[in-house]
């Protein structure tokens, strides 16, 4: 049956992966801001995070306190001409809006998990992601449940989705 609809011998494009191993794949994490200024003493205080003028955000670097997180390649398997290497982006849209950037579902889950370590509650917190690919978001449920709770599936198109998400009382 396979053989002659052609299905076995046609081949997949290549699917494009980040220089840590994983598959490509855009994610928008969005974060409420609460208090600017003690957030952004934070980002001042990690190593990891530079800020580019004249692009008006910050970059999230694969060194220092970000370098022990685990990827397909490790940081010691990347070369080291390359590094370090960008984990993604940070920009802050209004007083009350961070948008992180990231371009592969583990890297998002290590954002979210890094982060919710080094940003306290009273700094912000995350509220929700896009995805763009559908297939992602049970895995996805799976570890922002353990913190928070979907409240709302909304903005579904074919190509993404968007997750709401309240942080659960954990007294």
């Amino acid at each position: 049956m396979f053989s002659e609809s052609g299905f076995i011998e046609k081949q997949s494009e290549p699917m494009g992966c980040t220089i840590t191993g994983e598959p490509d794949q855009p994610v928008r994490s969005y974060y409420e801001i609460r208090q600017k200024k003690a957030l952004l003493g934070r980002f001042k205080r990690l190593k990891c995070i530079d800020y580019e003028k004249e692009s008006k955000r910050w970059v999230w670097l694969y060194y220092e306190e970000a370098k022990n997180l685990k990827f397909t390649k490790s940081y010691k398997d990347i070369a080291k001409e390359y590094r370090p290497i960008i984990l993604g982006y940070l920009r802050i849209k209004s007083d009350k809006e961070l948008l992180v950037d990231v371009c592969s579902f583990k890297r998002a889950i290590q954002a979210i998990l890094f982060f919710d370590k080094r940003i306290n509650l009273s700094c912000g917190f995350i509220t929700s992601v896009l995805l763009i690919n559908l297939i992602k978001l049970i895995l996805l449920n799976r570890l922002i449940s353990k913190k928070c709770s979907i409240v709302e599936i909304g903005k579904i198109t074919r190509e993404s989705i968007m997750l709401s998400v309240q942080r659960k009382n954990n007294n």
